[in-house]
């Protein structure tokens, strides 16, 4: 599979498996949550990688673990743009991911 063809919802479905109890698979939906997104940052790929980029942040902006929350800010600190630093702004207040959300900010904002 294409790692740039995964659709929006697909990266959802990758974090709750990031959060499950098995290991291996947990493993593995976060290496493949890794390549996706840096397939989407790849040149050639803007539509992949604006969905890759609102997809991550409603990742983090979710319920999910701390864990998986703070390598969807990792991520989106390669796929995001001006408008996903906005939408995780909020974010850099919160207690457990605050400071993930900081350093996705700087760095989206050091690429440009």
């Amino acid at each position: 599979m294409n790692r740039t063809t995964l659709i929006y919802a697909d990266y959802g479905k990758l974090a709750d498996q990031m959060s499950g109890s098995d290991s291996v698979a947990s493993k593995a939906a976060k290496l493949e949550l890794e390549v996706a997104a840096h397939a989407a940052a790849a040149p050639g790929q803007n539509a992949a990688r604006v969905q890759a980029a609102k997809a991550l942040v409603d990742v983090a902006k979710s319920n999910r673990p701390r864990l998986v929350r703070a390598h969807a800010l990792r991520l989106i600190g390669f796929v995001g743009g001006k408008a996903e630093a906005g939408a995780i702004a909020g974010l850099a207040k919160h207690p457990e991911i605050g400071q993930d959300a900081k350093i996705a900010i700087k760095r989206i904002q050091s690429a440009k």
